[in-house]
C-alpha cells in the first residue's frame, strides 16, 4: 500500500493551494496588463524559488535600480525548486497575484522545501534567463522562439503605449495567436501552418476593435464543422471556429462586452450559451482586483478541538496498513502526541524505487510540526533506522539547540548518498566550513531526470544558491557551473565528475577569504523550516 502513498498525502500536507501539472499560461499582452513589474533584473541575493532582484530595465513598473523579492512558481514534478544565481540577469512579468491559471490541481504538496515562507514584493511564472539559447527561454513570455529581447521589449513598450482600445486588439489577436501555429512558434526556423497562418494575417488586418469583431464573427459564420468533426478539413475548421471564440471571450475588454451586450446572443455563430459565457468572463476579467489574490503560502489552519478518542484512534491508525488516515493521524499527533510518532518513525525506513527517499518527507514534517517537547523528540530519532529520518532529526534539532544539532550532523558526514550531503549543506549553510568537501561531492553525480531524482537535484541546487552568495558577500569569484547545461548518457556523468573537481578547485582557492553564511537563515530559523 506504501506505493500509493505519495499520491494520498500529497493531498492533505500543510493543505497548501499551489498550482501544478496543466497550465493556461496567458499571453504576454495578458501579462504585461495585469503585471506590476514588467522588464530586465539582476539577481543580487540568490535563491531558491524567491531570490532578491535590482531592476536593471523597467519597462513597466519600478524604477531602475529597485530592489525586489520575487517568487517562482514550483511544480511538483519540476521545478520544484527553481533558482537563480548571483549576477544572472533574467526577463520579468510579474504581479501581486498568481501569473498563471492552472487548469487541474494536482498532487504535489508535500515538497518541504516548499513550507518556506520568505516574504515576496511579486510572484511570476518564472523568471526566463538572458543568455543562449535566448529565443527557447524568452519564449515562454514572447510565445515565438524567433523573437529577441530587443524585438520583445518594442513590442511590449508598444503595447503599453497605446489607449485601452488599441491594447483590447492586441489582446484580441493574442487570443488568436495563443491558439495557431503560427511561424516561430515551435522553432527559430519553423514555418507554421500555412491555413493558421492566413487566418491570422486576415485578422491582423483590422484597425480596431469593430473592424475586428466584425472579421471574426464572418469568418466564423462560414466555419460549420459537424459536432463531432471526422476529417482533417472538418477539424480545422472546428479549430478556427473556437479560436475566433476565443479572441471574443479571452482577449475581449470592454469595447467587446459592449458589443455583446447590443446584439441578440442567439444570433451569434456559437450560440446563445457559449456566447453568455464569453460575456461573463469578460466581466470576470473587468470586474476590480480581478486576479490580484494570491495563494497563501504560509500554514494557517482553523483550530479545532481534539478529543481524547480521536487522539487515540490516530495512535492506532498508525500499526495499520498505509492509507489516508495514516497521514492524518501524524499530522494530528504531530500537535497533540507526538511522542506517540516517535516509535513509529523510528522503525520506518525507505525502500527501493519509488519510496526510498519518502523518509526525507516524513522526517520534514515531523521536524517542522512537532510541537509539544520538540527537543526530546528529536534526539530520539536521531537512532532512527532511516537515514533520512535520522539527519532530519539532526536538522531540525539545529533550530532548538544549534550546538547538539550540529555536532549530530556532523557525525552523520559519513552517511552514503544524499542523506549525507544533506548533513554537509545544512552544516555550510550554518558556517562550518569542514563540511563543505562532503557538501561538494553532490555536484559530482548528475540526477537521472526521473522523480526518484528530485531531491539530489534540489540539494545540488541549495548548494548552489549557498555558493553564490558566500562568493558575492566575500568578494571573490562566482563558482563555476557545469560546462553543459544539457547532455545526455556517459557524457554527462563525465561532465559532472568535471564539474564536482572544478567546485572543489575555486573551493581550495577561496575558502580562507569566504564567510559561510546563509542570507535567508534568519527567516528559516523563525519559522522553524529547513
Amino acid at each position: 500500500m506504501r506505493q500509493i502513498l505519495l499520491l494520498i498525502l500529497t493531498a492533505l500536507l500543510l493543505q497548501n493551494r499551489t498550482h501544478a501539472t496543466d497550465y493556461i499560461l496567458p499571453t504576454w499582452e495578458e501579462s504585461a496588463t495585469t503585471s506590476e513589474f514588467v522588464g530586465v533584473v539582476e539577481c543580487i541575493v540568490a535563491g531558491g524559488i524567491v531570490a532578491r532582484y535590482r531592476v536593471i530595465d523597467s519597462w513597466k513598473g519600478s524604477p531602475v535600480g529597485t530592489e525586489l523579492n520575487i517568487s517562482q512558481h514550483v511544480d511538483p514534478f519540476g521545478p520544484q525548486f527553481p533558482v537563480s544565481l548571483v549576477g544572472e540577469r533574467s526577463l520579468v512579468l510579474a504581479k501581486k497575484g498568481p501569473s498563471y491559471q492552472s487548469w487541474s490541481f494536482s498532487v504535489g504538496y508535500g515538497i518541504p522545501l516548499w513550507w518556506r515562507n520568505i516574504p515576496t514584493d511579486l510572484n511570476c511564472f518564472m523568471v526566463a534567463p538572458i543568455k543562449e539559447p535566448l529565443g527557447m527561454h524568452l519564449s515562454i513570455y514572447t510565445g515565438n522562439m524567433s523573437i529577441g529581447l530587443a524585438q520583445f521589449k518594442a513590442n511590449v513598450t508598444d503595447f503599453l503605449n497605446r489607449d485601452s482600445k488599441g491594447r483590447e486588439v492586441l489582446l484580441m489577436l493574442a487570443a488568436a495567436r495563443k491558439n495557431l501555429h503560427l511561424p516561430g512558434t515551435a522553432t527559430p526556423g519553423d514555418k507554421g501552418n500555412k491555413e493558421d497562418t492566413k487566418l491570422y494575417e486576415l485578422l491582423s488586418a483590422a484597425r480596431d476593435v469593430e473592424g475586428l469583431w466584425k472579421l471574426v464573427l464572418e469568418r466564423a459564420a462560414k466555419l460549420n464543422p459537424p459536432r463531432i468533426p471526422k476529417t482533417a478539413e472538418e477539424m480545422k475548421a472546428d479549430s478556427h471556429k473556437r479560436t475566433l471564440l476565443r479572441m471574443i471571450s479571452d482577449g475581449g475588454r470592454e469595447c467587446c462586452k459592449t458589443l455583446l451586450e447590443q446584439v441578440d446572443l442567439a444570433t451569434l455563430p456559437w450560440g446563445r450559451g457559449e456566447m453568455e459565457s464569453a460575456l461573463s468572463s469578460i466581466k470576470r476579467r473587468l470586474s476590480p482586483g480581478q486576479g490580484r489574490d494570491s495563494l497563501p503560502r504560509d500554514d494557517k489552519r482553523v483550530t479545532k478541538v481534539v478529543t481524547v478518542e480521536q487522539i487515540a484512534e490516530a495512535e492506532s491508525a498508525l500499526g495499520k496498513s498505509w492509507d489516508k488516515d495514516t497521514w492524518q493521524a501524524i499530522e494530528l499527533l504531530c500537535h497533540h502526541s507526538p511522542g506517540s510518532v516517535v516509535p513509529f518513525l523510528s522503525e520506518w525506513h525507505s525502500k527501493d524505487g519509488s519510496e526510498q527517499q519518502f523518509g526525507y518527507l516524513l522526517g520534514s514534517f515531523y521536524g517542522h510540526r512537532c510541537a509539544p517537547e520538540r527537543t526530546k523528540h528529536l534526539k530520539a530519532l536521531l537512532s532512527a533506522k532511516d537515514e533520512w529520518i535520522k539527519t532530519s532529526a539532526a536538522v531540525y534539532l539545529c533550530f532548538d539547540d544549534a550546538k547538539q544539532g550540529k555536532e549530530e550532523l556532523s557525525k552523520l558526514l559519513t552517511l552514503q548518498g544524499d542523506a549525507g550531503a544533506w548533513a554537509a549543506i545544512a552544516l555550510a549553510s550554518r558556517g562550518e566550513k569542514d563540511a563543505m568537501p562532503r557538501a561538494l561531492e553532490v555536484m559530482g553525480i548528475p540526477e537521472d531526470y526521473g522523480m526518484n531524482s528530485m531531491n539530489h537535484r534540489n540539494l545540488q541546487l541549495r548548494l548552489r544558491v549557498l555558493l553564490s552568495n558566500v562568493a558575492s558577500t566575500s568578494g571573490v569569484s562566482q563558482p563555476p557551473g557545469p560546462a553543459k547545461e544539457y547532455a545526455d548518457g556517459p557524457e554527462r556523468a563525465i561532465i559532472y565528475q568535471q564539474w564536482h573537481e572544478s567546485l572543489s578547485k575555486w573551493w581550495d582557492v577561496n575558502q580562507y577569504k569566504i564567510k559561510l553564511a546563509d542570507p535567508w537563515a534568519k527567516f528559516l530559523d523563525e519559522q522553524k523550516v529547513d
